[in-house]
């Protein structure tokens, strides 16, 4: 079976419409997006429904738990971020990015319990990277990390 070929709405994928280029900040100033969870939950439907080897390279097929966990991250996303990128992972993960020129914001999910972070910006010397658990204080570890 060929590999499935997935494409990203790029209407959404930078963050240069809603961020402040002169800060540090990831976090922005008033964010509405009606259509948040409806498109995030679709792209997780999406994926959810790739089969083992979706990339050609034999990766596995995502678990209910793992996409249950980024249900989980996009609630606690709405309101206090633009719509990321949903992008499988080889591993069996999901990630949620955002890019804006050299910036970039990724959070990966890699079970229930835990997502990884990495979020770079050289204009300012930024590499941070480390992990949360879901759902415990999610919300305000993420304001924090979008926060600077």
């Amino acid at each position: 079976m060929s590999p499935q070929m997935l494409n990203v709405d790029d209407e959404y994928s930078t963050l240069d419409h809603d961020l402040n280029q002169d800060s540090q900040s990831w976090r922005f100033e008033s964010y509405y997006d009606p259509q948040f969870h409806s498109t995030l939950n679709d792209e997780l439907d999406r994926i959810s429904a790739l089969e083992q080897n979706w990339d050609g390279y034999n990766a596995p097929p995502l678990t209910q738990e793992l996409i249950d966990a980024a249900r989980i991250l996009v609630d606690v996303l709405d309101g206090i971020a633009c719509r990321p990128n949903v992008v499988p992972l080889s591993g069996g993960g999901v990630q949620f990015e955002w890019h804006n020129g050299p910036q970039s914001l990724e959070l990966g999910i890699e079970g229930f319990d835990h997502v990884n972070y990495l979020k770079y910006d050289p204009r300012y010397g930024m590499e941070e990277d480390g992990f949360i658990s879901l759902p415990e204080d999610t919300c305000i570890e993420i304001q924090r990390i979008l926060g600077g």
